[in-house]
């Protein structure tokens, strides 16, 4: 479990960069994979995408940046249409992505 949240939290190191090479979208999507999956397998696959996403220049405009609050959610769809509008959801106080790391 130590090891799933370490990869986690380099994920999200990654989102404070100028131009994060994960979206919000898909940073809430890794949480809620590591909470449904073997932890073994979700850190294997973690282990796997994070030098390449490392080494991603997104091709999307970061826009604005934007810090989400609010109470227990995985509304992909809502983090989806608000990045579909051009801002990057760079972290999201929810209680589903606070309480995993």
């Amino acid at each position: 479990m130590n090891r799933s949240r370490r990869l986690l939290g380099k994920v999200y190191e990654l989102r404070q960069r100028p131009d994060p090479p994960i979206t919000g979208a898909e940073a809430m999507k890794t949480v809620v994979a590591s909470q449904l999956s073997d932890k073994r397998e979700h850190s294997k696959a973690l282990e796997a995408l994070l030098p390449e996403l490392a080494a991603n220049q997104p091709a999307r405009r970061t826009g604005v940046r934007l810090l989400m609050l609010g109470s227990d959610t995985d509304d992909f769809d809502f983090i989806e249409m608000v990045e579909g509008l051009g801002a990057t959801v760079v972290i999201a106080g929810v209680m589903m992505e606070n309480v995993c790391f």
